[in-house]
Order: C-alpha cells, then structure tokens, then sequence
C-alpha cells in the first residue's frame, strides 16, 4: 500500500490528536477502527492482506503500555455493563 504525502499529513495530525487521549479512550478508537476494517473487508468479499513479511504475530505486545494504568477488571465490568446499555 501506497501512502501519498498529502495522507501523511493528515494521518499525522490524527496521531498527534491521539495523543491527547486517555488508554481507555486510545482503546475504544482502536477497536472502532478494527470493527470498520472488518466491514470493509466483509463488504468487499475479500481477506484484507497484510504487507509483505508483517504477521498478526508481528504485533504482540503492541498497545501494552496502555493497561499500565487500568484495572483490567473494573475495564471489563464497564465493558460487560455496556453490552445491556442501547448504543446512541
């Protein structure tokens, strides 16, 4: 995949913007971001293919720094909890 200067340009500015967020927020974004990647792949019928050389593997431990500073049970009890919640 190609990336042209004029995406560079705004994808750094939304990094800079994540910055910004707290772990919890960086996480909700992530997840959000993977549901969308998996309904354009759904929608276009195809297995979305990774670059050549990455594996899924590749990435373990990306993101870790962000549970740090959670408690991962008190995470998934709001998580569970919003699972009951309509989503507006």
């Amino acid at each position: 995949m190609t990336i042209s200067i004029e995406q560079t340009g705004v994808l750094s500015r939304i990094l800079s913007l994540t910055e910004k967020l707290t772990p919890p927020e960086k996480l909700y974004l992530s997840e959000k971001l993977m549901q969308q990647l998996r309904e354009i792949v759904e929608n276009a019928g195809q297995v979305a293919a990774s670059p050549k050389g990455t594996k899924l593997s590749d990435f373990a431990g990306v993101g870790k720094e962000l549970w740090q500073t959670i408690d991962v049970d008190e995470y998934l009890r709001q998580e569970r909890e919003s699972w009951d919640r309509p989503n507006f």
